[in-house]
């Protein structure tokens, strides 16, 4: 099956480094899983919510976590990739639009159910891992300015999460909502 040959590439790619195996382990597969369970739930196609998860966000670890014209650099990967196994081109172009869609949930959701669903199970997974983002993206300096970016990113994309989502995250976004109050005192 073409996805676990991506799953495992991408798996392989991640480990060359501490910061890719944390990558991949606290977010690359947490968005496949969220966004297979989201996909299996409104009817979008599995396939390609997989191998767009798996893909969406690997240039960061091709290029350093530069996250300049990442979305354009994941689309470039995920072409290369999968025109090898002579993937449907129909197919290939959905996953390439869930890639180059992911980081606008508003955006997302008027598209494809595919992309819809990547775009939810992308934020799904900074819910779900919080301590990791807050580490990943709060360099000592700027540890405050980017605490509160990140809980701003959650409260604003928590109402644009479709219902499915919202209930499987509830309890998780409650516990943030709580950890963040000690923020603003």
């Amino acid at each position: 099956m073409l996805a676990d040959y991506i799953r495992e590439y991408v798996k392989g790619e991640c480990g060359n480094s501490a910061l890719g195996r944390e990558f991949y382990e606290n977010h690359l597969i947490l968005v496949a899983h969220y966004g297979i369970k989201l996909a299996m739930e409104t009817g979008a196609d599995p396939e390609i919510v997989e191998l767009a998860a798996y893909l969406h966000d690997f240039s960061f670890v091709i290029d350093d976590m530069d996250m300049k014209q990442h979305e354009e650099k994941g689309v470039a990967i995920a072409d290369k990739l999968l025109r090898q196994f002579n993937y449907p081109p129909d197919k290939l172009e959905r996953v390439k639009r869930c890639i180059l869609n992911h980081s606008s949930i508003s955006g997302a959701c008027g598209g494809s159910p595919e992309e819809a669903c990547l775009a939810n199970a992308d934020i799904m997974s900074l819910i779900a891992k919080p301590d990791y983002w807050l580490k990943i993206f709060s360099p000592a300096n700027q540890a405050e300015e980017n605490s509160k970016w990140y809980y701003e990113l959650i409260e604003k994309s928590w109402p644009l999460l479709m219902p499915s989502a919202r209930a499987i995250m509830e309890d998780k976004y409650n516990e943030l909502l709580k950890m963040k109050a000690p923020i603003e005192v």
